[in-house]
């Protein structure tokens, strides 16, 4: 008779553990799913632009290593321009500001891009003085 007791104790502490281990976890996933997406924010120099797959390649400063580093952003649909019209209008060498988010795959997502062309920003720049 003990050896049933402690059996049906035993698998009644199981069945807790494990209903309770569920509820966790669907808990952990509910505020997961519902975490605000933050915009980040970069600026830099355009390396490369294929917009034929919507990917642009920027180098970037990154101001807690000090290190120039390069990030690819990818432009969809619901991206939009300033300055210019579409991707097509993105050259290498251009300065970028671009606004993204990260979704769940970890991919980069262009919110809004600005571009300057390096050319046009020369000719706006007063000469310098000796």
């Amino acid at each position: 008779m003990r050896k049933r007791t402690d059996l049906l104790l035993v698998m009644a502490a199981i069945l807790v553990f494990i209903t309770y281990g569920v509820a966790f976890s669907q808990e952990t996933m509910a505020q997961e799913e519902t975490a605000p997406v933050l915009t980040q924010w970069v600026w830099g120099e355009v390396v490369s632009v294929d917009s034929t797959s919507g990917m642009i390649v920027v180098k970037y400063l990154d101001y807690e290593s000090e290190q120039e580093q390069e990030m690819a952003i990818m432009v969809t649909d619901t991206t939009k321009f300033e300055e210019i019209s579409s991707i097509n209008d993105i050259n290498a060498g251009d300065a970028i500001s671009i606004d993204f988010m990260v979704n769940s795959e970890g991919n980069n997502i262009a919110e809004n891009i600005t571009t300057e062309n390096r050319a046009e920003m020369m000719e706006e720049m007063p000469p310098m003085q000796q």
